[in-house]
């Protein structure tokens, strides 16, 4: 009798056990279509059209991977790690990263936008959840206190004449950030009397007619000013003046332009300036215009259905290069990464990184030859693409088949001749910025069509140490977006 008792108990018991439920939420995606007109500037007003906020339809399974819809160039599909919940974490609850499926074969397309505190980069909530137990997050409260002179940090050129350029805006940045992370209203306010300065700093900037110091250094700023939610007219009139209005380089081009054209470094980094400042302003078409761009160098033929008819210049600067010749679109349709599935003389050359390689000499060439011009141009695509991701394109970082994630696997592939290239000085940021959302999708596991070829030699998952120099740019990526998004080790030990 006590056996059948027993028995009776546990078939109870495992008859009450709960079924994981599987939540789909369904949120409608509202297109608009992105005017491409690269001719005059939109007038700035500081308004806020009300709007329907567009966010992409996802589905969240406890135990099931997202479905692979769409084949690869090397038609492989990738195997998604399964994420791991830690049980118990001595920082705030982490942001999970979706799962990123591969982007339709009709690409993504333009959304209808509305201006938010928070918008272009980290939402406040975000930043509440920035862990302040590693070495980067201590890296980034020593850049909160560094002093700022932006008047002053403007006579450096970017071109190599000195590191001073751009200490004042990652300055700012870091004091919004810890500022807004520990409450720190002195850090808060000394960061807005800064970008009160900043008119002053554009005056003379165009006094000396150096753009690549805006192309590389408004971005941050209007990415702080945008986590103040802090918009006077003035510093609007200055962005929009020195991105939109001001030609350069012998008075025959804008930032502008040269964003929307080119693919170089300098051309990228504009267009990243353009993106911060286009959303700010409230220019939505532009921020389309600029993700359709990005979307075109990161080899996606397709925007919303349709032929993305987006195209770049080779003119000038790489022109001689002949890289771009293995690639589909040639010469005359230019990329800035190769796709995948592409040989040279029987080697694998898909994620090199086309857009800078002409900077150690032009191409093809078995083995290529370093040049750290690449992580130098690689830099602002990270920036762009994160953005865009932040602000609710769908599938960013599948672009053109995983096309940033790549590029970052060849260069530090050793295979074939070919040396490993690792991120080092101040680009060490760019390996948090895609290990961020590639560690998450792929886990400790590569598949073989995210490499050049099956055998080419890489460690996996690729190293990213929390200290080192910030780089320009977005260069706080590891306190901002690693360490909130990668569970550590640490955090999946059960305390």
């Amino acid at each position: 009798m006590k056996n059948l008792i027993l028995l009776f108990v546990i078939l109870l018991s495992v008859a009450c056990v709960p079924v994981p439920e599987t939540i789909t939420p369904t949120v409608t995606l509202t297109e608009i279509t992105a005017t491409e007109t690269e001719t005059g500037a939109p007038t700035v007003t500081n308004t806020s059209t009300k709007t329907a906020t567009v966010t992409a339809t996802q589905t969240i399974s406890p135990t099931t991977p997202p479905t692979v819809t769409r084949t690869l160039t090397a038609t492989k599909t990738p195997t998604v790690a399964a994420s791991k919940t830690p049980t118990r974490t001595p920082t705030p609850i982490k942001t999970p990263i979706v799962t990123t499926p591969l982007p339709p074969d009709d690409g993504i397309g333009p959304l209808e936008l509305v201006y938010k505190r928070g918008g272009i980069w980290l939402t406040p909530d975000e930043i509440q959840q920035i862990p302040m137990d590693n070495d980067s997050w201590d890296i980034m409260v020593d850049w909160a206190k560094k002093p700022m002179d932006i008047v002053k940090d403007i006579t450096w050129t970017a071109g190599g004449a000195g590191s001073g350029d751009s200490q004042t805006p990652r300055a700012i940045l870091a004091r919004v950030i810890v500022g807004m992370r520990t409450n720190n209203n002195q850090m808060l306010q000394e960061a807005k009397t800064e970008i009160d300065r900043v008119p002053e700093a554009i005056t003379k900037a165009l006094t000396n007619e150096d753009e690549k110091w805006p192309q590389r250094n408004i971005g941050p700023i209007a990415v702080a000013a945008n986590l103040l939610d802090y918009r006077p007219q003035v510093l609007l009139d200055a962005l929009h003046y020195v991105i939109y209005v001001e030609k350069f380089d012998g008075e025959r081009i804008t930032i502008r332009d040269t964003g929307l054209n080119g693919l170089t470094n300098k051309a990228s980094w504009g267009r990243w300036s353009l993106l911060t400042v286009a959303y700010i302003i409230e220019d939505f078409n532009t921020v389309n215009l600029v993700v359709k761009a990005h979307s075109k160098a990161m080899g996606e033929r397709n925007w919303a259905g349709k032929v993305n008819d987006f195209k770049f210049n080779l003119s000038g600067t790489g022109a001689g290069d002949d890289w771009q010749t293995l690639q589909p679109g040639g010469k005359s349709d230019p990329i800035a990464i190769m796709p995948a599935g592409i040989y040279y003389l029987d080697h694998g050359v898909g994620g090199l990184w086309l857009a800078d390689q002409y900077r150690s000499g032009n191409g093809p060439v078995w083995p290529p030859v370093y040049t750290n011009y690449i992580y130098e141009g690689m830099s602002s695509y990270v920036a762009v693409s994160w953005a865009a991701h932040h602000l609710g394109y769908e599938d960013v970082f599948a672009l053109g088949d995983y096309a940033l994630l790549r590029s970052l696997v060849f260069q530090y592939s050793n295979f074939d001749g070919k040396a490993s290239w690792p991120v080092e000085g101040n680009d060490t940021w760019i390996a948090p910025g895609i290990m961020a959302w590639a560690k998450p999708i792929f886990g400790d596991q590569l598949p073989d069509y995210i490499k050049p070829e099956s055998n080419a030699g890489i460690s996996w998952p690729i190293s990213v140490p929390p200290s080192g120099p910030p780089g320009r740019g977005m260069g706080f990526m590891y306190t901002t977006h690693y360490a909130r998004l990668v569970p550590s080790l640490m955090l999946l030990i059960d305390y």
